[in-house]
This record gives structure tokens, C-alpha cells and sequence, in this order.
């Protein structure tokens, strides 16, 4: 969770997401809000392009 994120936001600002630094940032005013970073098997499904991909892998080895 990143507590104070929609105070960052109004509706139709673009978002940053740094998953490996934990950080959401709000490009237009620069404002950012710190989360812990994904890692383990939450990291591996968004590294692996989503859940899909990465149960295709694991049931076909490719």
C-alpha cells in the first residue's frame, strides 16, 4: 500500500510507477509517495508480463 497517493492525483495526470524503487510519482508536480517494492512472486508476474504469461511458462517449461 502507498498511503497518500490520491492526494497526489487529479483526475487525468499522468502516473509514474517505479516498481523496483517502490515509488509512485505524479510527473506534473513532482510529488512522490514511497511503497515498499514488489518482490518474490508478485515480482515475478509483473516482470514475466502478468499471470498469464508466467502460468505458460511454468505448465509448457518454455
Amino acid at each position: 500500500m502507498a498511503p497518500g497517493v490520491a492526494k497526489l492525483f487529479e483526475e487525468g495526470e499522468d502516473i509514474e510507477l517505479d516498481l523496483e524503487k517502490g515509488e509512485i510519482k505524479n510527473p506534473d508536480s513532482g510529488k512522490t509517495v514511497s511503497f515498499e517494492p514488489l518482490s518474490g512472486t508478485p515480482r515475478e508476474i509483473s516482470d514475466g508480463g502478468g499471470i498469464i504469461p508466467v502460468l505458460k511458462r511454468i505448465t509448457t517449461g518454455r
